[in-house]
């Protein structure tokens, strides 16, 4: 713990303390990777853009789900991104994602887990793909499985095999 004349600080009190002074205009910005501009005045998505645009540069980065804070707007903005880090081989990324757009980066190798094997396919063949393409197309399709009650039978297995018609 460190001192300050007769106090004993906490060390969350002096991060707090370090923080508050820093953003009152210290010498380094605790929002730099953010932007510069205080996460209270951004939302989720655009703070975790910021994230992204300031603090990621040469590296192998290694992301789980990096759209769930984001919009399809900003999973555009994302992309964006993930190409300034890639051009020239300056970062390289594996991603785990569900989301179609993400799956469409030019360049990209889709790698489908089905156990036990790993195969590399075309984002088209993947369901992330498959089903919200499928759904948008022809929602009626869905809803004459999904709106339905046959679940309270016990018919989940027919709910499921409907739903995979629908997206092939």
């Amino acid at each position: 713990m460190e001192t300050t004349g007769e106090r004993r600080l906490l060390p969350a009190r002096r991060d707090f303390l370090q923080f508050r002074h820093l953003a009152r205009g210290g010498r380094r910005s605790t929002y730099r990777a953010y932007g510069s501009k205080p996460r209270n005045e951004q939302s989720h998505g655009e703070a975790f853009l910021a994230l992204f645009q300031n603090r990621f540069e040469d590296g192998i980065y290694l992301l789980d789900e990096p759209e769930a804070a984001l919009s399809p707007a900003r999973q555009l903005g994302l992309l964006r991104i993930l190409h300034d880090l890639t051009a020239g081989k300056r970062a390289q990324l594996m991603i785990a994602t569900h989301s179609p757009i993400l799956l469409t980066f030019p360049g990209a190798t889709v790698l489908l887990l089905e156990d036990p094997r790993i195969k590399a396919v075309p984002y088209q063949e993947t369901e992330h793909y498959r089903l919200p393409r499928g759904f948008l197309e022809a929602p009626e399709r869905f809803y004459r499985f999904l709106l339905t009650d046959d679940d309270a039978n016990g018919d989940s297995q027919a709910h499921r095999q409907g739903l995979d018609v629908c997206i092939r």
